[in-house]
């Protein structure tokens, strides 16, 4: 006899519904046996959303045509308004279920502000349930989340802070600084513009820089020679670390790149080959997060440098799936060496 809890998703169609079957597909203790979505009733899911394609989930249907009462508990993700009449209909079909209603008409319990904010009245106070979860977003990024909660009539008895932290202390919150930037510049006539001083492109420099150290992404190139990452002849890593990509490859003349990493002590080792299809590898070092550090270093195959998306450097554009247009193969691989 099966252990798993019999499941039902109201709306499945929807954003909310859909990310209920994504969460839900994969939890040990539940099984999906009711979708509802009255405007793709008769419809697979996966019809609406492919990426469903390798569930085993039943097709949508209209909710009136489901056994409320073979089910344990069911998920709504209506648009608020939509809500009640159906929740009070399945309660009523089987009044044990269990509703976890992800809209907005059950979040306020006072019939004055559902009213104020919603624009008509609610139809099903008395179904409001044991527990109301209020999500908070973008508090970092300026937002206003849980002002509008309380304005909005919430009163909670305990905050869940989903935020991972492994248990260490962290920073909670994250902050921002505000300043003024001057950039001085020389002027000079249009004929003799070299002679000025641009503020505009030494300006740009700065934002770069700012944007590297803001999203990781490296902004640009430097020659390796005479400097601790030239790695064209072998030599020892130490303390350095590497979060970097290489590029320009030395090759046979196949046209073939190989990076070799070696134990000093018993010259085993490793080798990555890549074709001319990678120009570039980036080469990460374990740091951070590892005990004791340095325990393994990563290289990484590319195709195209870290900061493509920006530059539109060595960036290879294929034809959607089923189209005629550009295609590419690549191929890699690593051996060990004795």
């Amino acid at each position: 006899m099966s252990s798993k809890k019999k499941i039902g998703i109201l709306g499945a169609s929807g954003y909310t519904g859909a990310d209920a079957v994504r969460l839900l597909a994969r939890h040990p203790n539940a099984e999906i046996t009711a979708l509802t979505a009255n405007t793709h009733a008769g419809k697979a899911m996966s019809d609406v959303f492919p990426h469903f394609f390798m569930l085993n989930l039943p097709k949508l249907v209209e909710w009136e045509k489901v056994d409320w009462t073979t089910l344990d508990a069911v998920f709504c993700g209506l648009p608020h308004g939509t809500t009640q009449e159906i929740i009070a209909a399945v309660l009523k079909a089987n009044p044990n279920i269990k509703i976890l209603d992800m809209s907005a008409d059950f979040r306020l319990r006072d019939k004055q502000t559902y009213a104020q904010w919603y624009g008509h009245e609610h139809r099903a106070l008395e179904l409001q349930g044991e527990a109301v979860l209020v999500t908070v977003p973008s508090e970092e990024d300026g937002g206003a989340g849980m002002l509008a909660a309380i304005r909005a009539g919430y009163v909670a008895e305990m905050a869940v802070i989903t935020e991972p932290t492994r248990l260490e202390i962290v920073t909670a919150q994250a902050g921002a600084i505000t300043f003024l930037l001057t950039v001085s510049g020389r002027s000079a006539h249009a004929a003799y513009r070299l002679k000025g001083i641009s503020a505009i492109e030494k300006l740009r420099v700065i934002h770069d820089r700012l944007l590297a150290d803001e999203r990781q992404i490296p902004v640009g190139e430097e020659d390796v020679e005479d400097t601790p990452y030239d790695f064209r002849v072998a030599r020892p890593l130490r303390d350095l670390r590497l979060d970097d990509g290489f590029g320009d490859l030395e090759r046979d003349q196949s046209g073939v790149a190989t990076a070799v990493v070696r134990d000093p002590t018993t010259g085993q080792g490793a080798a990555l080959w890549v074709d001319r299809h990678h120009p570039w590898l980036m080469v990460f070092s374990a740091d951070a997060g590892w005990d004791p550090p340095r325990q393994a270093l990563a290289i990484e195959p590319m195709t195209a440098p870290p900061d493509a998306f920006r530059s539109g450097r060595d960036l290879l554009r294929l034809a959607p799936a089923g189209d005629p247009g550009d295609e590419v193969s690549v191929s890699w691989g690593i051996r060990t060496l004795e």
